[in-house]
């Protein structure tokens, strides 16, 4: 498996080693200031890995970007997802 953390559909950082990945996704979800639960992100990442074969995204978390505004003056939120990719 190869695990991807996206943020708005662009790769931020991926990993072959789930271990390592999760301490990245931490350590990403500490620096943008929203909650990180490693429970619920393995158990994400293990539904997206029983899924079809190849290409698997999944919802992590939403969160505001403060002070980012788009053209009708809204505060724009951003996404950040997990991709599973099989390698079998």
């Amino acid at each position: 498996m190869k695990y991807t953390l996206l943020y708005e559909h662009a790769p931020l950082f991926r990993n072959d080693d789930l271990d390592l990945f999760l301490a990245d996704v931490e350590l990403e979800a500490d620096i943008c200031n929203i909650p990180f639960d490693e429970a619920k992100t393995r158990q994400l990442i293990a539904d997206l890995a029983q899924q079809s074969e190849g290409l698997a995204i999944g919802f992590l978390a939403t969160y505001p970007t403060y002070g980012h505004y788009d053209a009708l003056g809204r505060e724009i939120d951003v996404a950040l997802e997990i991709a599973v990719i099989r390698q079998d």
